[in-house]
């Protein structure tokens, strides 16, 4: 793939940990920490992430929208000092698990995996509960 065909940029995991943290400060603060950390962990894009139900009724997960997304990253990357040419957006959050899986393991195998996977995500509560079925 051309270096140029990439249209986000990529995050650390050090630097997604410090967007969980500072996601707090904000409105809403804790709802958009959570939804950082389980892009950054699971690799979900924003849409499915934003669309998770509680498991014994239809109420969302989550009650911000993808404009607050863009907001909030906006404001995380001005205090972090992340300048503009790298292009961190919601889905730069997606690679961090991924380039982590890479990284760690070496099998390209299971950093794919990491990135393209069936989903069957229900939540009870506090707690998520997932079904995650690998794309081969």
């Amino acid at each position: 793939m051309p270096a140029d065909s990439q249209s986000y940029g990529k995050l650390t995991l050090e630097e997604a940990r410090f967007f969980a943290e500072l996601a707090l400060s904000q409105d809403k603060g804790l709802e958009k920490s959570v939804l950082i950390r389980l892009a950054y962990t699971t690799s979900i894009r924003e849409g499915a992430l934003l669309s998770l139900t509680e498991r014994y009724n239809d109420n969302k997960f989550f009650h911000i929208t993808p404009k607050t997304i863009s907001a909030m990253m906006k404001k995380i990357r001005k205090q972090l000092g992340i300048p503009e040419y790298r292009n961190i957006v919601f889905h730069s959050l997606k690679t961090v698990a991924i380039n982590w899986e890479l990284e760690t393991t070496g099998d390209i195998h299971r950093a794919k995996r990491q990135g393209k996977f069936g989903l069957n995500f229900v939540c009870s509560g506090c707690v998520c509960y997932s079904n995650f079925q690998s794309n081969r």
